[in-house]
């Protein structure tokens, strides 16, 4: 009927046609549309189950990752996918490669079943399948539902012949396993039976049938240790589990229990009567729970406790857990069926103690949650409250939380706020401010990684804003944002900070804390650091902050109007922290140190480069060490008056007491200060005693009227300070009283000193007295003294707070100094910096001469403007003695020395008739125009000579490249060079500034030089050449005219290729040389090498030596010393003996000085010592003095000193004679013997005759030239006293007259060694005689008694005038012909004429 009706049906539209076509077609799409989809449907499910839809299915199975990382792929599918299929070639991977492969599976199932009956499978199988490792799968959420919602019947489950291998368990096993599972409304069956090898077992039986009205269980698990149950569960323990229950659907209990390595973990009984269940247990925290968690719960058993009805799968009721540590209690609704919280409160609630892990432990905690939602994403008010929370050695007391846990997505998000009462840290150094925290954030948890992007922390003066982010799986944290402080209360004032702060940590590695801070204290509460930074303290820098009080500050800085500093440093684990740190201080300039603080004090040491600059105090070195009851201050470092060393302790009661300085011993160059000073608020207080170096006295300290009284009394004798420039005091005495005090200053002092020098500075006398009252006083000074020329000063000042006038005048080298203009000194600040002085225009006059001076002066920076007109030159004598220049300046100096800065200046001046004196010689005067600049890194110079109006010279140069250390001159001496100079004009103007006095050279001179490199090293091109020049030494003698040079400059040096000259009396001097510039500087000349060749050239012409030679000669010097060497024939020479001295003529006698002059300066030394190496030989060297007149042959060398020269060698006679007492004796024998001393006293072997009266007399002279032994021996033979008055009057001895007498005793007092009075032989001597004697009367010539004078006119003539004074005289001429020839001639005033020959001989 059906059928027929549905035929019915479709021959009906073809009936009615065409009137579908009329209005009703759309019907056949309305009902096709439908149709075709489900035969397309239809087609897909046909074609799914053919050979290609099975490929395509197992490619999309191959395709897909379970969310744990499991895939599957499968090689064939046979058979029918909607019913019994057969798979071959399956294999299962993670997510480190495959893990199990089979050979064959079968998967029967009927899936049209399940709109009927739910998930209907019938056998699930593998076959041949290898277990080839333990799989490693990705955890994953807990969502999944504990149970179906829909039903389930498995038939048949099974491993068959599976094979586990060998790296599984270290051997190869088969296994088989079965089951089946049946999920239904009233129903629950599951079998697990599996034949597993070894000890393991898996038996798992559970009937629970409601029609049936039965509840059976039975679990017996046993997973032996490396079994194949551990194994793949990956337990490292045995664990064994079972399980019993048995009852009605409604009325049924068991138990279960379970051990670990033979120990028992968990035992638990359970019943359920009608819907009303409960269950009570014990586990065992040992072995049940791992290590840190037992610690936590206290160890022992905790109790397990539950009950409550169980209706329509929800259990209401309450479940709770008891240790020794905390318990905690669950009470609402747990929804099975929908896996939902539904008002489930639980409360925790722990003991005095609850460790959490090692370092963290609660003390009373409470929590409350309330959960409602899924299980697998409940939300959750959360309110916990703690008494104290110890984390490592920080302490939160007090503390609350309070939150709302959800999740949403895959995350769990905890917006929370927590509070804490009162923080305390392990130093307790912040904890004041740590009260009254507050935090609040949303937490975030997405699988491990905990973040949230909002926290906030507050405390009472601080807030931070920071993000969070952990992961929780490697245990790392980071937490990160922006920190502020207000009004951070510190010791030294209120501080302003913030910056950018992170917080990491990290599992089994210290928390950490790194913060790049700025901020500021605007007020400082120590008055002496305010003093010291000037103002706002402003600073920076990185902290880094670690667990276990480790603290690092980096990239450190403090900024005030005062003070800048970086430093670094931090503290250690042994809380001990360490500092370096350098500067710049306003008034104390640079600093750097490094400093540890202790439990023992300080420790380390500071250097401070120029702390005191007024007093010269710089490169200080401060060493602090701890002592037991003090701290050790050792302190060096250099002074104007010298170096010095000392050591002070320091002890700083722990109670109320004073602080003690005791000055052990501070060494002041030679002069120690010891002493004990008591320290507080209101001053010092104690007595400082100073002694040696020739100084002594005593200094009182003692706080009086909120200001610091000192009271001294200080004496010098002989007191020497070393240093750049030693300081030397003849006398002096200091008394100082008064009392110090900011503004206030009451003090009485005066001062006198004599014989005060400064390196090149010598006063000889100073006076000062100073009165002060209230800072309001007077300060008048006298100075004085002769340093080459006479020079007095006095002084005048007035001051008051601020404010210093003062008014000088007084005479230089017989010239008025005078002070139009006094000067003025007025305080103030610039840049903060305290103490500079300004001073006001002020005039001095001097020689007629004007310097006008203005600038700021103080704090180790000096700023002048000078401003000269006609200033003599010569004033420059007061500050560098024996300098010599002549001349007067005019023109403008400015120069800004800033504290441990670079000096700059600039000068534009003309220096009108330039000269310098030298040793002979004075230059002669030229006018010189210099325009320089000085900066920082760079000298421009341009110069012009000029003499009589027209320009001799030009020098234009620039030295660049100074280094930023040393001083000016080392600095212009390393710098790079460019000049030039061009010069034609005197040599001595330009020699005579080369501090090269021994010798003077002088005449025209035409220099052309480009320079290049260094002052210190030039290189050097041009050329020099000189004609008609002369070159004089005053040391020797020497003379040279005529000289004439040429020479071209290579490198540093100067080379003289051609250089000559001419000598007094026509000897020729020639050579050639070079002069090397390179080095040299103050103090120090040029060096020379240059190689002479004479020809009878008079080199030495001094009074008591000449020289005349012929041969090589060679002066070498470094600019420092130099040498004269020479191999030379002795053309002529004369030397005169007993001109030298010697401290041996002189008795050694104690003696002491007494009333010294102090105001002449001690002897200037040599500037440059010269030494002789010359060797000569020769003849013609004419020997006289001490009444010798001979000719010589020597061969001598001659070495020391130029000024006092050494003389080897010796000498033997030629011809000669010997005067004594007036009368000639011919030299017979003679050598003379130079032992090399100085001064030089030669050995002496010489003989000498003469016929006296029919008496040949023999004269032997020995010993030295200074200790001549003579005597006398005749024939016949007389006494010595009659030989020598017929020697001397012709006369026997009782013949001679008084004067005769007289003369004669002299001789004998010389003879033997005596002084004796001898008038007649210093009468010869003053009026230049070579003879001088009494002649008695003669009547047979008309003579009576008289004298006669001789005089040597050469080396053979002799001429005497005899007269009586009555009208007779008489000339009488001796010329010697040779040693025993001579011819006599005689005319007389009587007119008798006679000439003789003399013929004389030894026998």
């Amino acid at each position: 009927m059906t059928q027929g009706a549905d035929i019915q049906d479709q021959e009906q539209p073809k009936q009615e046609m065409p009137r579908a076509r009329s209005g009703l077609g759309w019907r056949k799409y309305a009902l096709g549309l439908p149709l075709g989809i489900v035969g397309a449907a239809a087609a897909l499910l046909v074609g799914l189950d053919t050979p290609v839809g099975h490929r395509l299915i197992a490619d999309v199975i191959a395709a897909n990752e379970l969310d744990n990382g499991l895939r599957v792929s499968i090689g064939r599918i046979e058979g029918s996918i909607y019913g019994r299929a057969r798979l071959s070639g399956i294999v299962l991977r993670d997510t480190h490669g495959i893990f199990l492969r089979a050979g064959e599976g079968v998967f029967d199932w009927r899936p049209i079943n399940w709109f009927s009956s739910g998930l209907d499978i019938r056998e699930v199988v593998l076959r041949r399948a290898t277990l080839q490792r333990v799989p490693e799968f990705r955890a994953t959420a807990a969502d999944a539902k504990l149970w179906p919602d829909f039903d389930v019947r498995l038939d048949r489950v099974a491993l068959e012949k599976l094979v586990i291998a060998k790296p599984v368990l270290g051997a190869e096993r088969r296994i088989d396993a079965q089951g089946s599972l049946r999920v239904a409304k009233g129903l629950a069956a599951i079998r697990l039976d599996g034949r597993l090898g070894g000890e393991d077992r898996l038996s798992l039986v559970l009937d629970a049938h409601k029609a049936g009205d039965r509840f059976n269980l039975s679990l017996d698990y046993n997973a032996p240790k490396n079994g194949l149950l551990a194994a793949l569960t990956r337990s490292r323990a045995a664990r064994e589990v079972k399980a019993q229950g048995k009852g009605s659907w409604k009325v049924w209990s068991g138990w279960v229990k379970a051990r670990q390595d033979g120990h028992n973990a968990v035992a638990v009984d359970f019943a359920n009567s009608d819907g009303a269940v409960r269950f009570d247990g014990k586990l065992w925290s040992d072995p049940a729970l791992p290590e840190g968690l037992r610690h936590t719960l206290g160890g022992g058993v905790v109790a397990l406790a539950g009950k409550g009805v169980v209706a329509e799968r929800r259990f209401t009721g309450d479940l709770s857990a008891r240790a020794a540590n905390i318990s905690a209690q669950g009470k609402g609704v747990l929804d099975l069926k929908q896996q939902s919280f539904v008002d489930w409160a639980l409360h925790l609630k722990g003991g005095s103690s609850l460790p959490l892990g090692k370092d963290d432990e609660f003390a009373g905690l409470t929590a409350q949650v309330l959960m409602n939602g899924a299980f697998a994403a409940p939300r959750a008010h959360i309110v916990a409250q703690t008494a104290r929370w110890r984390s490592q050695k920080t302490m939160f007391e007090g503390m609350t939380a309070d939150g709302n846990l959800r999740r949403e997505g895959g995350r769990w998000v905890l917006p929370v706020q927590l509070t804490a009462a009162q923080i305390r840290t392990q130093d307790g150094t912040f904890d004041p401010e740590l009260h009254h925290v507050r935090a609040a954030g949303t937490l975030a948890l997405d699988g491990m990684r905990l973040t949230s992007p909002d926290v906030a922390l507050a405390i009472p003066h601080g807030t931070a804003r920071a993000s969070l982010s952990a992961d929780l799986a490697r245990g790392d944290w980071v937490v990160q944002g922006k920190a502020g402080l207000h009004g951070w209360p510190l010791s030294v004032g209120a501080a302003d900070a913030q910056g950018q702060v992170r917080v990491s940590g990290a599992r089994g590695a210290p928390w950490r804390v790194n913060a790049d801070v700025t901020g500021s204290i605007p007020q400082l509460t120590s008055h002496s650091l305010e003093n010291l930074t000037g103002g706002v303290l402003r600073f920076a820098g990185h902290v880094d902050v670690a667990q276990g009080n480790q603290l690092a500050v980096t990239r450190g800085r403090i900024d005030a109007p005062s003070l800048q500093m970086v430093l670094e440093g931090g503290r250690g684990g042994d809380g001990r922290i360490a500092l370096n740190a350098r500067g710049q201080q306003e008034r104390y300039g640079s600093f750097a140190g490094e400093l540890s603080i202790g439990e023992d004090g300080p420790r380390g040491q500071v250097r401070l480069q120029d702390p005191l600059p007024t007093l010269g105090v710089k490169d200080v070195l401060v060493v602090l060490t701890p002592e037991a009851e003090a701290l050790r201050i050792e302190a060096r470092g250099n002074s104007n008056v010298g170096p010095f060393v000392g050591t002070a302790g320091l002890i700083i009661p722990k109670g109320d007491g004073r602080t003690r300085l005791e000055l052990r011993d501070f060494l002041l160059s030679s002069t120690h200060v010891t002493g004990s000073v008591m320290l507080d608020d209101d001053g010092a207080d104690g007595h400082l005693a100073v002694s040696g170096g020739g100084v002594s006295g005593l200094i009182a300290l003692a706080p009086r009227g909120g200001g610091q009284s000192v009271d001294a009394a200080i004496e010098a004798r002989n007191a020497h300070f070393e240093g750049d420039r030693p300081l030397t005091i003849a006398a002096g005495r200091l008394k100082v009283s008064g009392q110090l005090l900011k503004q206030h200053t009451t003090l009485s002092a005066d001062l006198f000193a004599q014989g005060i020098g400064k390196g090149k500075l010598f006063i000889g006398r100073l006076g000062l007295a100073a009165r002060l009252n209230d800072g309001n006083g007077t300060i008048n000074a006298t100075m004085g003294g002769r340093k080459g020329s006479r020079f007095d000063l006095q002084v005048s000042s007035d001051i008051a707070p601020g404010k210093v006038s003062l008014l000088a005048g007084g005479s230089f080298a017989g010239q008025k100094i005078a002070m139009p203009r006094r000067a003025t000194f007025t305080v103030e600040s610039r840049d903060g910096a305290p103490g500079v002085w300004r001073l006001a225009p002020s005039q001095i006059d001097f020689g007629g001469g004007r310097v006008v001076a203005q600038g700021l002066i103080g704090n180790g920076s000096t700023e002048l403007d000078l401003g000269l007109v006609s200033m003599p030159l010569s004033l420059a004598d007061v500050v560098v003695p024996d300098i010599g220049l002549g001349g007067k300046v005019s023109g403008k100096l400015t120069y800004v020395q800033r504290r441990e800065a670079l000096p700059e200046g600039e000068a534009r001046v003309i220096v009108k008739g330039l000269t310098r004196s030298g040793l002979m010689l004075t230059s002669r005067p030229v006018d010189v125009a210099v325009v320089s600049r000085l900066g920082a890194r760079a000298l421009d110079l341009r110069a012009v000579a000029s003499e009589g109006g027209a320009a001799r010279g030009r020098l234009q140069a620039r030295i660049d490249q100074l280094s930023d250390t040393g001083g000016v001159s080392e600095r212009l001496g390393a710098g790079r060079l460019a000049a030039q100079m061009r010069y034609a004009g005197p040599a001595d103007a330009l020699w005579r500034l080369m501090a090269l006095d021994a010798f003077d050279l002088s005449g025209p001179v035409e220099i052309a030089a480009d320079m290049s490199g260094t002052l210190d090293d030039p290189s050097i091109r041009g050329s020099l050449a000189g004609k008609g020049m002369r070159l004089q030494s005053a040391a020797s003698g020497t003379d040279i005219t005529n000289v004439d040079v040429k020479g071209d400059f290579d490198g540093s040096a100067l080379s003289l290729g051609t250089l000559s000259g001419v000598a007094p009396g026509g000897g020729l001097v020639t050579g050639s040389g070079r002069v090397d510039f390179a080095q040299m500087g103050p103090g120090r000349g040029p060096s020379i090498d240059v190689a002479l060749a004479a020809r009878r050239a008079q080199l030495i012409s001094r009074p008591d030596m000449a020289l005349s030679a012929t041969g090589p000669i060679r002066i070498i010097s470094d600019g420092m010393t130099g040498t004269i060497a020479g191999r030379l024939n002795i053309d002529a020479a004369r030397w005169r003996l007993g001109q030298a001295s010697s401290a041996a003529d002189l008795p050694n006698l104690p003696t002491r000085e007494i009333n010294r002059r102090a105001d002449i300066a001690p002897a200037t030394e040599r500037n440059m010592p010269w030494r002789l190496m010359v060797d000569a030989s020769g003849g013609n060297i004419r020997l006289s003095g001490l009444g010798l007149n001979s000719l010589w042959n020597a061969d001598l060398k001659l070495r020391g000193a130029l000024q006092e020269p050494s003389i080897s060698g010796a000498a033997t006679l030629v011809e000669g004679s010997y005067d004594f007492a007036s009368k000639h004796f011919d030299l017979t024998r003679g050598r003379i013997s130079f032992d090399g001393s100085t001064p030089v006293d030669p050995r002496l072997d010489m003989a000498a005759t003469a016929t006296v009266n029919n008496l040949t007399a023999t004269v032997t002279v020995r010993g030295t030239s200074l200790r001549p032994e003579i005597a006398f021996s005749s024939v016949p033979a007389l006494p010595e006293e009659e030989l020598l008055s017929r020697i001397l009057f012709g006369d026997s001895i009782t013949q001679i007259s008084a004067p005769e007498a007289l003369q004669l005793g002299a001789a004998l007092a010389a003879l033997h060694g005596g002084g004796g009075l001898d008038p007649i032989n210093k009468l010869r001597s003053v009026i230049g005689l070579d003879r001088l004697r009494f002649v008695s009367a003669d009547a047979t010539i008309g003579r009576q008694t008289g004298v006669a004078v001789g005089k040597y006119l050469g080396r053979h003539i002799y001429a005497e005038i005899v007269t009586d004074g009555r009208g007779y005289s008489a000339t009488n001429v001796e010329f010697r012909l040779t040693s025993w020839l001579a011819l006599l001639g005689t005319v007389a005033s009587t007119g008798r004429q006679s000439v003789n020959a003399k013929v004389s001989k030894d026998y």
